[in-house]
């Protein structure tokens, strides 16, 4: 959901918004689920899907059990989303500031999971 982009700066939060994610194919909605788990790897497979295209993402993880607390990272490059157009309509409204845009992006997961 386009209104829960979070970069510390509003402005910026709204040209994404506007010009990056309300341009994809089939709304600005991402899903992500979890197919695979290596425990002792430490790695995870997290199966993308945007832009109508789905994509199988390898992040690593940890989890802490005596605090519950669970995290996976690991990156996605848009253009295996097909979001090239939309990466040149951000790129151009942040021209005017550093000129530079990326098209590999972090991903971070978190959650708390307690055992019962």
């Amino acid at each position: 959901d386009e209104k829960s982009i979070q970069s510390d700066d509003e402005g910026r939060n709204i040209n994404i918004a506007e010009f990056f994610f309300k341009k994809m194919t089939g709304g600005s909605s991402i899903q992500g689920n979890i197919t695979e788990v290596d425990l002792e790897k430490g790695q995870l497979n997290l199966s993308v899907t945007m832009n109508e295209v789905t994509r199988d993402v390898p992040l690593r993880f940890s989890y802490q059990s005596n605090l519950g607390k669970f995290e996976a990272e690991g990156y996605i490059d848009i253009f295996d989303f097909n979001l090239h157009s939309q990466l040149e309509s951000i790129t151009r409204v942040c021209a005017v500031h550093e000129g530079k845009t990326w098209n590999d992006v972090k991903i971070i997961l978190k959650a708390n999971i307690y055992q019962c």
